[in-house]
């Protein structure tokens, strides 16, 4: 298994033992996939935030 799987079975065998932080991780976790999703989702269609106009070397915009 590659390096996240181990590590969200390492945690889930660790916080298993404790209803208070298998709760917090579960919810933890679930934040993080929505928070992936929607930064993503509100980002297609938009321009790149940043281009070459900003790293003008001679400092004209």
């Amino acid at each position: 298994m590659n390096f996240v799987a181990d590590s969200v079975y390492f945690a889930k065998v660790l916080f298993s033992k404790s209803t208070f932080m298998k709760n917090l991780f579960t919810s933890f976790a679930a934040l993080l996939m929505a928070g992936m999703f929607f930064t993503h989702y509100s980002a297609m269609g938009q321009e790149v935030l940043y281009s070459n106009h900003f790293n003008d070397p001679t400092g004209q915009l």
